[in-house]
């Protein structure tokens, strides 16, 4: 068993921190996660399944993000990797209507000078990204679109909390206008 500790912050709560311990097949990972919030000194027990997703190649939105172990910043990497499995999660429970669309662009990961990563999801008439910074309270997402939408241009924090949550509505709004 592998054991990982981080700590995640958020304007709202305060400190959080996560430990969790990864067992299973690589087909098939159960973590086990312990989060605990500094500010209310409460602990959650939480127990997440992680499938590889296996999607055609014209869903896999993850398949350019093999440079992972290029970020040099073990919180940063930390962050990025927390993503993209509660994304890889999200996916996994909306494999079914992803197979009623045509394709997806897939997501692209950049390492910026400051160490901080930004990865974005590109699409003809709209781009969603996701900054994930060194200093953790940061870390935001943002929608900008073109005039298709109205020139749409938002952003908001990040919080690990509220991650499942946020991917979810980002697919939603996808699957509805892809």
């Amino acid at each position: 068993m592998k054991d990982n500790r981080y700590n995640f912050n958020n304007r709202e709560s305060g400190s959080i921190d996560f430990e969790y311990g990864t067992t299973g097949s690589a087909s098939q990972i159960k973590h086990d996660e312990i989060v605990y919030d500094s500010t209310s000194g409460t602990s959650y027990n939480i127990t997440t399944q992680n499938y590889s997703v296996d999607l055609p190649d014209k869903l896999n939105i993850f398949k350019n993000l093999s440079n992972l172990s290029n970020i040099k910043e073990d919180i940063v990497k930390t962050q990025v990797s927390f993503f993209v499995e509660k994304f890889k999660f999200v996916i996994s429970k909306n494999k079914l209507n992803l197979s009623n669309i045509g394709s997806l662009p897939p997501l692209k990961l950049n390492i910026l000078e400051d160490n901080s990563v930004l990865i974005e999801w590109i699409f003809k008439d709209y781009r969603i990204g996701f900054s994930f910074e060194i200093k953790e309270m940061e870390a935001g997402w943002y929608i900008t679109s073109s005039q298709e939408f109205d020139n749409t241009n938002a952003s908001y924090a990040l919080s690990s909390m509220n991650l499942d949550i946020v991917l979810e509505n980002i697919l939603s709004f996808v699957l509805v206008n892809s």
